[in-house]
């Protein structure tokens, strides 16, 4: 049922692991209130769209008395919170549940929609098809509501754009599904009859039309968010009485899933969390859906260099990006580094810090699903920068350390800018790019780490599951000096003590620039 549907979902999260974002209806409310009530929040997956969706729906809608549920919550302490309660007819439409597998390029996806639509109307409102046609059109249905009910509406679409992605050829759909949610928002309906009109999606809606598609709705995102931060995840406050409720570490759990900046909030991802909870192990939970599968198709394409700054994104470093201009079609083209990389933060898998225009990936979870996604499906090409990477791999392991000079120098002539490239810290950009393939079976490479008598340039540490099988590192770098005299400031300093928790084989690595000769030389040695 899609009209003042069900409000069940919401009271059983409400009786499970819930965290209290009730206070996000007074938000609505108000926009209600002023009249800026047109709304697409978009957010990555799995991080909490449903819930809100049906929590909006439980609020509004009066298929239910739901003071019972809402009268424990924070949204009760509102002065708004009696004058929308149970106050409007909703319209509910989660747009996946269209999708089917008996419908592979979408031909039934609108008809079935309107029909289920239209039925649900004619049954909650019956006078107002009295004097309609046999086959109504459903801008015509609704104002018709209006003139025999008086009733305004609440919409909720989720996963508005699911469409785009699953049926992303068959543009023909495309273009009457947008016709047909123009009809409702966008007519004399929308603006006498509609309360609030709530979407949700994972991408802009510049993304799918580089039209003003639905130019009336406030887009609300991870990188704008108009003072709704907390309410677009779980805050490190919510997240930390969670840990302390299910006996969870909670340093181990910040490294695992924090890193979304908001509004001065650090947001988890809601999934993740109650994932952890119930299941007590901490592993990645991201997984490569629909809804991206087409932008990290992209990767394989480096544009302007895209493949090498994704491996120093792995290994931890933090990149200049300028956003793409508000007037500029790159999503919707979806075809330089600049548009890949700002769908990549709607998507989640950056996060982007407005104080210095950099981006960085998140935390540990992410992390790794970008490494799988990264080295599964390698280019063929023998200067792809993992193919360097696993062949430099190979020869550490192995003590090939001419095959190890031989593939920093080409990384160091051929990936690191121009400008860079005589100076020690483009060095350490060489080494980082080299060791993205490592990250497979290894933590983050750690630079600068306090060890011994000084601070090792790189530690390498295998991860639990492959103890024993790879050994730690140690690497020390060094600039018109020799390979050899890293290796002695590895030992005189003692730089492999911060490795004195791990138990396996260490290789102590030192590598050295010749300016003049722009030469590399090696030196691999096991302790």
């Amino acid at each position: 049922m899609l009209v003042n549907r069900s409000t069940q979902p919401f009271k059983k999260r409400v009786n499970s692991k819930y965290i209290d974002k009730t206070g996000f209806l007074s938000k609505l409310n108000n926009c209600i209130k002023d009249c800026d009530n047109f709304i697409c929040v978009v957010r990555p997956r799995r991080f909490g769209k449903t819930i809100t969706a049906n929590m909006i729906n439980a609020y509004y809608s009066k298929g239910s008395d739901t003071s019972d549920i809402f009268d424990k919550l924070k949204i009760s302490q509102d002065e708004t919170y009696h004058k929308y309660l149970n106050k409007y007819d909703t319209v509910y439409i989660n747009m996946n549940n269209f999708v089917g597998l008996d419908d592979p390029n979408g031909d039934k996806f609108l008809s079935k929609l309107v029909s289920t639509l239209l039925k649900d109307l004619k049954n909650t409102f019956p006078k107002a098809f009295v004097n309609l046609d046999e086959n109504p059109q459903v801008e015509s249905v609704f104002q018709e509501i209006i003139d025999v009910y008086g009733n305004q509406f609440v919409f909720i679409i989720d996963e508005w754009d699911c469409i785009f992605r699953v049926y992303e050829n068959n543009t023909l759909l495309q273009q009457e599904y947008a016709k047909f949610l123009t009809s409702l928002f966008k007519s004399q309906f929308a603006e006498d009859g509609i309360a609030l009109a709530y979407m949700t999606g994972i991408l802009p809606i510049k993304r799918y039309s580089n039209q003003s598609l639905f130019n009336n709705f406030r887009e609300i995102t991870m990188l704008k968010t108009y003072g709704l931060g907390e309410y677009m995840g779980f805050t490190e406050g919510e997240v930390k009485d969670l840990c302390e409720q299910y006996d969870i570490d909670f340093a181990k759990t910040k490294y695992w899933y924090d890193g979304y900046r908001l509004d001065g909030f650090e947001i988890y991802n809601p999934y993740a969390i109650t994932e952890l909870i119930s299941s007590k192990v901490f592993d990645s939970t991201w997984s490569n859906t629909a809804s991206n599968v087409k932008i990290i198709n992209k990767i394989r394409l480096n544009f302007d260099g895209l493949r090498e700054d994704l491996a120093s994104l792995i290994n931890g470093e933090a990149l200049f990006f300028e956003l793409p201009s508000k007037s500029s079609n790159a999503l919707y083209n979806l075809d330089s580094k600049q548009a890949i990389f700002a769908c990549l933060i709607y998507l989640g898998y950056f996060a982007f810090n407005a104080d210095n225009n950099t981006i960085f990936i998140p935390n540990e979870d992410v992390r790794r699903e970008l490494i799988d996604i990264f080295l599964r499906d390698p280019i063929d090409d023998d200067n792809d920068i993992v193919s360097l990477s696993k062949r430099f791999f190979e020869a550490i392991i192995s003590h090939d350390s001419k095959q190890v000079a031989s593939i920093i120098e080409y990384i160091h002539d051929n990936l690191i800018p121009k400008n860079k490239y005589n100076s020690e810290d483009s060095l350490r950009s060489v080494m980082m790019l080299a060791f993205v393939y490592a990250q497979r079976m290894y933590k983050k490479p750690v630079a600068e780490m306090p060890a011994g008598k000084g601070f090792a340039d790189l530690i390498l540490e295998p991860r639990a599951d492959y103890l024993g099988k790879y050994p730690a590192m140690v690497v020390e770098l060094k600039w018109n000096r020799t390979a050899q005299d890293a290796i002695n400031q590895i030992k005189d300093r003692h730089y492999q003590e911060a490795l004195d928790q791990y138990r396996g084989d260490v290789l102590l690595v030192g590598i050295n620039y010749d300016e003049k000769s722009k030469k590399h030389d090696c030196i691999i040695e096991k302790q």
